[in-house]
């Protein structure tokens, strides 16, 4: 006779044959923890990753695991803890114990947009005028630099106000925080009063 979906624990059975005689067995059935993603860590793509990846770790890095990564068509793609080379998109990691359990997540691979920046128009001012260089960038939390000459009111702010004496070409780099950069210029022109 066969019992199925018995609970972790400990079991005792007796099998008796019509001739009286009889056998005891102890049995324990294991508990079996169902695998668990303790973290599910992604590279994602930018100016100094060309290419995402992403990684899984278990909560119980002692067992054994199989892995299996699969891209959002469902195609296998890889078949260990950490894939590599990443186009942006969905995937699905699929990790299975010893005993055949298994556990899955899915973890999305962004590409971040490419860093822009524009200041806004070259200009002609007036000797003595005050001017705000306005500068356009899709990453407002990025550091600015500037560098030019004295007349700049600040060398790390993302607008400045100017008061140059002379035509003056300004130079701004913009940093994000993963370390991409992009650089922009823009030249002022200083009309002098005729006497």
């Amino acid at each position: 006779r066969q019992l199925n979906y018995l609970s972790a624990g400990d079991y005792s059975v007796v099998v008796s044959d019509v001739n009286g005689c009889s056998a005891a067995l102890e049995i324990n059935i294991p508990y079996i923890a169902t695998p668990e993603i303790a973290d599910l860590e992604a590279t994602h793509i930018n100016c100094s990753n060309l290419r995402g990846t992403a990684k899984v770790t278990m909560n119980d890095p002692s067992a054994l695991y199989s892995y299996t990564w699969k891209n959002a068509d469902h195609e296998t793609i890889a078949q260990s803890d950490e894939v590599q080379n990443l186009r942006e998109g969905l995937y699905y990691v699929e990790a299975t114990d010893v005993y055949g359990c298994s556990v899955s997540e899915e973890v999305y691979i962004q590409a971040e947009s490419p860093i822009l920046v524009e200041i806004l128009e070259a200009t002609t001012i007036q000797l003595g005028d005050e001017y705000r260089l306005q500068v356009v960038t899709n990453y407002t939390n990025a550091t600015f630099s500037w560098a030019a000459d004295e007349s700049l009111s600040c060398l790390d702010c993302m607008n400045p106000t100017i008061l140059p004496t002379q035509t003056t070409t300004y130079f701004l780099t913009v940093i994000t925080m993963e370390g991409c950069s992009a650089k922009a210029q823009v030249t002022i022109q200083v009309a002098k009063p005729r006497h």
